[in-house]
């Protein structure tokens, strides 16, 4: 999946727009906008995920071939890994979208699994072809730049949904979204120092990412209520 295509998808399946009507106070369809736009946060929480996976698997499998033999065919076990979790979450992702927010709440702990044994096959594939510092790092910045265009998508999200909402839920989005921004400061000046550095082992590369990973997810879900509150 390509980080352009996130926003996109997202308006279209996720969060429904606000028609003038709405704005003026007619009468809203009320709970299903609601609940679709609640469940927002769990799955841009797993796209977040999977682009994750992608941008790794894009950068491992270029290294396939600077492997000698005794090393290749474990790194291309733990690819295999890799692609086989990547492609359960992927389904998980296409089939979801309409979803209700319980059975949404029922397949994180889905997610969750994929997810870990993903970054099992990924230490795996670190131990099988000795990684070295070069390496992590590169893995470390492809990782976390996909995580700061996530946040981007989101806070994206928000500022079109501000522009068509009536006034004092206009505030209230702001609001949220000021937060999530500096949230989003924070979150990059950790991932800066980290980067600075240049010397971090791979458990603080691995520390910093998931760090921000969790502030993602929590931005995440206060813009799915924000979004929720708005369509009420």
């Amino acid at each position: 999946m390509k980080i352009s295509h996130f926003f996109l998808l997202s308006a279209m399946l996720l969060i429904p727009q606000l028609s003038k009507a709405q704005v003026a106070g007619a009468p809203q369809t009320g709970s299903a906008d609601a609940a679709r736009s609640n469940i927002h946060g769990s799955i841009d929480q797993a796209k977040e995920r999977l682009d994750e996976m992608d941008a790794t698997l894009a950068m491992l499998e270029k290294k396939l071939a600077d492997f000698k033999s005794e090393n290749r065919a474990a790194a291309e076990r733990a690819i295999a890994d890799m692609r086989e979790h990547r492609q359960a979450l992927k389904q998980i992702v296409d089939t979801k979208r309409q979803a209700s927010e319980a059975e949404w709440q029922q397949t994180k702990a889905t997610v969750g699994a994929q997810w870990t044994a993903f970054e099992e096959a990924v230490q795996r594939w670190a131990d099988a072809t000795r990684q070295d510092i070069a390496d992590q790092n590169k893995l470390f910045l492809a990782r976390a730049d996909v995580q700061l265009k996530s946040w981007k998508d989101v806070i994206d999200q928000l500022d079109a949904s501000a522009k068509v909402s009536a006034s004092d839920r206009k505030r209230e989005i702001e609001s949220v979204m000021a937060t999530i921004r500096a949230d989003l400061e924070a979150v990059k000046a950790r991932l800066q120092a980290v980067k600075r550095s240049g010397k971090e082992t791979r458990i603080a590369l691995a520390k910093a990412l998931d760090e921000s990973r969790a502030a993602f997810d929590r931005a995440s879900q206060a813009a799915a209520e924000a979004l929720k509150r708005a369509l009420n």
